[in-house]
């Protein structure tokens, strides 16, 4: 539990350094939601949704990523505030360019690969649960000692010249035959068998809220920061990278259980036997549904169906259509007030406190 402790909090805190780099240090950049800014890059110039968020046209030639773009606006507005009475001249001839995204499939692509990368993961959350609910509610043991006929020459460390000590009681190998061996008198870890059995109710209601809950919890807000990091990745190598980025932090637990536990817990842990689960009888029966139920890649399904999901909390979190672009552009942006980004910001990120006057809202070509 301790190491459980230790990891639930190694998580979580990263899960807040992502939130809080995408939702707050970038707005102190400057930085607006992706959204669909250069989904239709193809069409571009002069197609349906090729205006940027800085009004403007947006075309392969003038495609930027957003600290390239933000650092030629920056230049650009110092030419403009260092000398007005050139403005004309300085719209003519500096060009920022426009902040979109290089590849729109391959954004929905790196999404989905990142969702199979964590799909094992939400599969052992339910199994967690899978086994609280399924287990006896009553005490059992879970190591069980078994008895096993041992002859002298199997005998672990058995020296027939007497060199080497012998590492049980001399009442054990004191005699010729040996029928069965008790582990009372021989204390050897092959006889020892370790195995999930029943717990009372009270250990499946703490073991509920102190395992299941938080591996369910870390592994929704993992994903949910992850498509952030890839829906507002906007340049190809980008997404590809960081669609197996965030699987780091889902690994941090086996990261602490190989280096961190001692020798008898990874012992325990790599020789404990997993319960068996009853089977589903109904489906002995042959009929058409049980083939196609059993043929039907579930897994599949579901990766889809979160994939699918989460980039649409992402649209309805962070954008807004807007019917004369004839695209989603990013909801306007506001300064926080502090740098700090708590836990209780991942369940709603707008308890963060904002100004109430945006430092950028979507342009219109002519404004």
């Amino acid at each position: 539990y301790i190491l459980l402790c230790l990891n639930v909090g190694i998580q979580i805190a990263f899960i807040c350094f992502v939130g809080q780099s995408s939702q707050v240090m970038s707005a102190f950049s400057g930085q607006m939601h992706l959204c669909d800014f250069g989904a239709t890059l193809t069409n571009c110039p002069g197609g349906v949704g090729c205006i940027g968020p800085g009004g403007t046209q947006i075309s392969p030639r003038r495609l930027y990523g957003f600290l390239q773009w933000s650092i030629q606006k920056f230049v650009k507005q110092a030419f403009l505030d260092v000398m007005p009475e050139k403005r004309n001249e300085i719209e003519n001839m500096i060009d920022p360019g426009e902040y979109g995204m290089e590849n729109y499939w391959c954004r929905l692509v790196a999404c989905f690969l990142f969702t199979i990368s964590n799909i094992s993961e939400f599969y052992s959350v339910l199994e967690v649960a899978m086994i609280l609910w399924s287990v006896p509610s009553e005490a059992q043991d879970w190591i069980e000692i078994e008895k096993k006929a041992l002859s002298p020459s199997e005998i672990p460390n058995h020296q027939h010249d007497g060199s080497a000590q012998m590492r049980m009681r001399p009442s054990v190998y004191a005699t010729e035959e040996m029928p069965s061996v008790d582990v009372q008198s021989f204390p050897s870890l092959e006889f020892v068998k370790f195995q999930v059995r029943g717990m009372p109710r009270y250990w499946k209601v703490i073991n509920f809220c102190v395992v299941f809950l938080p591996k369910f919890t870390l592994w929704y807000f993992v994903v949910w920061e992850g498509f952030n990091l890839l829906m507002e990745s906007s340049g190809i190598l980008e997404l590809v990278l960081g669609s197996l980025a965030m699987d780091f932090v889902m690994s941090i637990d086996e990261m602490i259980l190989a280096n961190l536990s001692s020798k008898a817990a990874r012992y325990i842990m790599n020789s404990l036997d997993f319960f068996a689960l009853e089977a589903d009888h109904g489906r002995e029966t042959t009929s058409w549904f049980n083939y196609i139920a059993f043929m039907f890649p579930r897994r599949l399904a579901l990766c889809v169906f979160i994939t699918g999901v989460h980039v649409l909390h992402y649209y309805w979190r962070r954008c807004r259509w807007d019917d004369a672009l004839g695209l989603y552009v990013s909801q306007d942006m506001d300064y926080p007030h502090s740098v700090l980004y708590f836990p209780w910001d991942l369940v709603d990120s707008s308890l963060l406190q904002r100004d109430r006057k945006p430092f950028w809202t979507m342009p219109h070509p002519g404004d």
